[in-house]
């Protein structure tokens, strides 16, 4: 994939590939997130997409980029969900397995009068 030649009709303001990609960094999205919008719009436009301008190229790889960020987001706290499930459920077997008190329990139990 040619980034300079699918460009071209773009260019106006002396937009890049490498500048957009400056630009997507500066918005706060993370370097995989951005190759993974710069593959997937430039992609597209190699496929025959067509944007009105520069500017609604560059708006539409930010949308893709956020997309992009949001769904690895998503993932990630999903698989945190799964993690501290699998941890908490783990910590109570070994707990009951050790007899030991609950975590309240050894609280009430430095407060007993």
């Amino acid at each position: 994939m040619d980034f300079k030649r699918l460009i071209e009709p773009y260019q106006e303001n002396g937009r890049t590939p490498e500048g957009q990609m400056k630009w997507l960094l500066s918005k706060g999205i993370p370097q995989a997130n951005v190759d993974q919008a710069m593959l997937y719009v430039y992609n597209e436009i190699e496929g025959g997409k067509k944007f009105e301008n520069g500017h609604e190229l560059d708006r539409y790889l930010l949308e893709k980029a956020k997309e992009f960020q949001q769904s690895d987001v998503e993932a990630n706290v999903k698989r945190l969900q799964e993690f501290f499930g699998k941890f908490k459920e783990g910590w109570q077997e070994e707990m009951k397995r050790q007899n030991r008190p609950g975590f309240w329990q050894r609280v009430k139990a430095v407060f007993a009068p």
